[in-house]
């Protein structure tokens, strides 16, 4: 049995094949196979199809329920703006302004990285060159100078070098300065905290969340702290905050992405989206 489109139920799991999901407010995920990278904001979400094409869907009535275009992305990053930006294999990084009125705009045609938060869109290239674009770009570039691939979170940005040494604009989610240093196979950024993994896999985070090592494709939520995924040598994901690792499929991924209140994966091999819903901790 092939799993197309799931949802997981806070207090039971309810798994559901094809239509029939409950998304809150939210017109679930596309269906179908092929995917190969998706993206969550606060209240709606993206993702990339092998055939090019680049599907979201969303909340509200400012929300858009659509196909934004054939951009044959790689990769995509979903901001809360609402605003969306994808890479293409060619390093022609392209983002949409709003998802509201759907504007799409060349940022870049060397990038090596882009992403998106809070109205702002940024891009490094391989000489690791950062510069940032939006209505409201508040990143602070010169922080993020020498960087190959950078994140944008909620409160703050980070990127890498070449050479695995990270930084990040806003030094009061660090426990010190050298934290950064590394080298890491990857950052990603939170809410007030930023998670890594050294080049022997183990999981380092600057604040409260707990991930268990071996792990990469982190993904921080936007506005809880302490919840946080990533996917294990096989693919199984491993979640952490509120009742999130309570949702968790036993399901291999190629991706995954952690939102406001869901979590979505691709599917491996098949490239299906699978999603699940989780709770913030009823302290918060």
């Amino acid at each position: 049995m092939r799993y197309r489109l799931a949802c997981l139920g806070a207090l039971a799991v309810h798994l559901t094949v094809g239509t029939g999901c409950s998304w809150g407010e939210l017109r679930p995920p596309p269906k179908g196979s092929g995917w190969r990278a998706v993206s969550l904001g606060a209240w709606f979400g993206c993702a990339a199809h092998t055939s090019g094409s680049v599907e979201c869907w969303g909340q509200r009535e400012d929300r858009i329920d659509g196909v934004v275009g054939d951009l044959d992305w790689l990769s995509v990053d979903v901001g809360s703006s609402p605003s969306v930006c994808g890479l293409d294999g060619s390093g022609v990084a392209t983002c949409v302004r709003d998802l509201s009125s759907p504007f799409l705009e060349r940022v870049s045609a060397d990038a090596s990285s882009v992403s998106t938060e809070q109205g702002a869109w940024c891009w490094a290239t391989r000489d690791g060159e950062v510069s940032c674009d939006g209505p409201d770009p508040w990143v602070d570039v010169d922080a993020l100078a020498g960087s190959v691939s950078i994140q944008l979170a909620s409160l703050q940005a980070c990127g890498l070098d070449g050479n695995g040494a990270g930084r990040c604009d806003n030094d009061e989610a660090l426990p010190d300065p050298g934290w950064l240093t590394g080298p890491w196979r990857e950052l990603a950024p939170g809410r007030n905290e930023v998670c890594g993994v050294d080049l022997d896999g183990k999981v380092l985070c600057s604040g409260e969340t707990s991930l268990p090592d071996g792990l990469h494709g982190l993904s921080m939520a936007f506005y809880e702290e302490g919840a946080a995924c990533g996917l294990d040598d096989d693919g199984h994901a491993q979640c952490v905050g509120g009742n999130v690792d309570e949702q968790v499929p036993d399901v291999a991924f190629s991706s995954l992405s952690i939102g406001e209140s869901n979590v979505c994966g691709v599917t491996a091999p098949a490239g299906e989206l699978l999603c699940w819903e989780w709770a913030r901790s009823p302290s918060r």
